[in-house]
């Protein structure tokens, strides 16, 4: 079945929400519109989505990350395919979207969680590495 990937809009918002509430964000539709409108107005960020159809089935946030103490990067922030579609090469097509701009920033970074051992075979086997291990601290809500 023919995937194709564009930016995202306002209209994509019930089916990010719909995403993200599978990667373990819950969200509503009216946040995903005021995040999608906060992010296409920071040039170093960018929301793609990947249809099917004109169906909604995978998303990813790709964004630089200035350094001082290391160079810029760019990095998955997050990318999520619908639970049906996995498997079916959608996400393997939006990590082939953001190995095309990593060019410009020169390194690619993605942050999975210690949980998602289904997600690091697939980056594993798309030839990602392990960095490195954190631990998140921070203040305030997840």
């Amino acid at each position: 079945m023919l995937t194709q990937l564009r930016d995202a809009v306002s209209a994509d918002a019930q089916a990010i929400a719909v995403l993200l509430e599978q990667l373990g964000y819950p969200t509503d539709a009216s946040q995903v519109v005021d995040r999608l409108r906060r992010l296409r107005a920071w040039p170093e960020a960018r929301v793609v989505v990947a249809c099917r159809k004109e169906v909604v089935v995978g998303m990813m946030q790709l964004q630089r990350v200035p350094g001082l103490a290391e160079p810029d990067y760019l990095e998955v922030r997050s990318l999520v395919v619908e639970q049906r579609a996995r498997g079916e090469g959608v996400g393997a097509m939006l990590l082939a979207e953001a190995r095309r701009a990593v060019s410009e920033a020169g390194q690619l970074r993605i942050r999975c969680n210690v949980i998602r051992t289904d997600a690091h075979r697939f980056y594993q086997r798309e030839g990602l590495r392990v960095l490195k291990s954190q631990t998140l601290f921070g203040w305030g809500a997840r």
